[in-house]
């Protein structure tokens, strides 16, 4: 911009200064448009005439030099140079965070005028981009803000629905399962002839309402552990398992159906035993489901492979067929609820598209993945892995060295990691050191009674809710107990012990 195209604002309230600075601002060729002598008249004046620059006194009645730019910046941004006779370090501050752009001491040069007013209207420009983009930031800002807002509040909405869903759907389940137990045990009643003879039509009628009841009994109880998964409502009970072992009373169940569909069903197991800290039940459910699906799909003259690896930090786990197969693009939907890619030929149960999403389930709780590969016409393989859980650490707490040895000797084959303690103060400490599942512990100790004990371990948070087992030779005065444990519920062992009781209720503790 040419100098006689820059229109100035000068704002000063001594004359003689303001018609000084007048004077040299035209010598230089720039166009003054007049001059406010105070502070509210520059502000006025600013918005009214739109100056290209504003010179600005610091020191002015009715408004300061400071307040007058900060209010001009907000109503009418406009490049400013301050007029100041003691230019300072703390002037400086204060001016830049209100607008200023430069500075210019009373009296100035022609040279230091156009100087300060280049830097200004320069430095006004970067600031307005600034301006701009700290506005454009605080916009997407506030976006985003009322987009997460929204986001969250819509799946706080959505957990809710999902949640009475699955409470209403285990509701019906539960429910229904009762009264399919109750038809299920009147048709058996028939069969078994206890209401009365029936005749030979009869009993095809009533054979084949039973078959359609167990589908049924079995589409329940489906429906019932996809709702708790779903929920987050299933529960391990994790137990010492010898994983070989499950898999071979697994097959051993399907003895019957494959040799009717004439299918082989093969396994590859590790040599050595396999044992693992799970819940047994479940697992032999997630076999169960792929086995289903792997004989319903693969036709007579084929072969279903049951393969396990002992890997460092799972156990991988495949169920292989050479069955139909499964194209490409429905891959992504075979975890999908009621899904079913393709049907198996012939009689017999089709299921409702619940098997692989329930054990998918069921392996994410035991910390693991699945996967499906497959070809069409050349079969399907699952992969799934199981984390391996660390058995669970018992602290057995007796002076008598040989007595402890015995309950070691009834715990060993179960696979837990046996600690040691041999008086009360040991206890205390190895408890809240070494964090055990599990304490045994005998109750005559040298330095701490047993009450001692078991009154420091449930004060203490720390140890407060690790279950304990009391054994004892003497009498246990479970007033006096129940006066340290704050209603927790001991239960005491007298000595000699029925070590399958013993080991019952360590189970049992540890699964819950």
């Amino acid at each position: 911009m040419k100098q006689n195209q820059i229109r100035i604002l000068i704002a000063e309230d001594d004359f003689l200064i303001s018609r000084d600075i007048e004077r040299s601002l035209k010598r230089i060729g720039y166009d003054v448009l007049g001059v406010a002598p105070d502070g509210q008249k520059a502000v006025e004046m600013t918005n009214s005439l739109h100056p290209d620059i504003v010179l600005m006194d610091i020191q002015m009645p009715v408004m300061d030099g400071l307040e007058a730019t900060k209010k001009i910046q907000k109503s009418n941004p406009t490049p400013v140079v301050v007029l100041t006779a003691h230019e300072s370090t703390d002037l400086i501050d204060k001016a830049s965070e209100v607008g200023v752009g430069a500075y210019l001491t009373k009296h100035p040069k022609p040279s230091e005028i156009e100087r300060a007013i280049g830097i200004a209207m320069a430095r006004h420009k970067d600031w307005m981009e600034i301006r701009r983009l700290n506005k454009q930031l605080q916009k997407e800002i506030s976006h985003r803000r009322k987009t997460e807002e929204s986001s969250k509040k819509t799946n706080e909405k959505l957990k809710k629905l999902n949640k009475k869903k699955s409470d209403f759907l285990s509701m019906v389940t539960h429910e229904l399962r009762t009264r399919i137990a109750i038809i299920q045990e009147g048709v058996s009643i028939c069969l078994d002839g206890l209401a009365g003879e029936i005749t030979k039509t009869q009993r095809e009628i009533l054979t084949d309402t039973l078959t359609n009841i167990t589908r049924l009994t079995r589409l329940a109880k489906d429906l019932l552990d996809l709702s708790k998964i779903e929920a987050g409502k299933i529960d391990l009970r994790r137990n010492p398992m010898n994983l070989s072992e499950t898999i071979k009373k697994i097959i051993k169940s399907y003895d019957h159906q494959v040799q009717n569909k004439g299918i082989q069903l093969k396994t590859n197991l590790p040599k050595n035993s396999l044992r693992m800290y799970a819940d047994a039940d479940k697992i032999t459910q997630i076999f169960n489901n792929l086995i289903d699906n792997a004989i319903r799909f693969t036709k007579s003259g084929g072969n279903i492979t049951i393969k396990i690896d002992d890997k460092e930090k799972v156990i991988e786990c495949s169920v292989s067929d050479t069955g139909i197969g499964i194209a490409k693009k429905n891959l992504s939907k075979l975890f999908s609820k009621f899904e079913q890619i393709g049907r198996a030929e012939g009689p017999g149960y089709k299921g409702a598209g619940l098997g692989l999403s329930i054990a998918k389930g069921l392996v994410e709780k035991h910390g693991g993945k699945i996967r499906v590969d497959s070809q069409l016409g050349r079969g399907t393989t699952v992969w799934f892995t199981l984390a391996k859980v660390p058995f669970p650490t018992i602290l057995i707490v007796d002076d008598d060295k040989k007595f402890t040895e015995i309950i070691k000797g009834f715990l060993s084959k179960e696979d837990y990691l046996i600690k040691e303690a041999y008086d009360g103060k040991e206890v205390t400490q190895k408890a809240r050191r070494e964090k055990p599942d599990l304490i045994i512990l005998d109750m005559m100790l040298p330095g701490m009674s047993g009450y001692e004990v078991v009154g420091r371990l449930k004060q203490d948070s720390r140890t407060h809710d690790i279950p304990i087992i009391i054994i004892s030779g003497i009498h246990v005065d479970e007033t006096k107990l129940n006066r340290v444990i704050d209603q927790s519920v001991i239960p005491i062992f007298s000595k000699p012990i029925d070590p399958d009781k013993l080991k019952m209720k360590v189970l049992n503790l540890l699964m819950n």
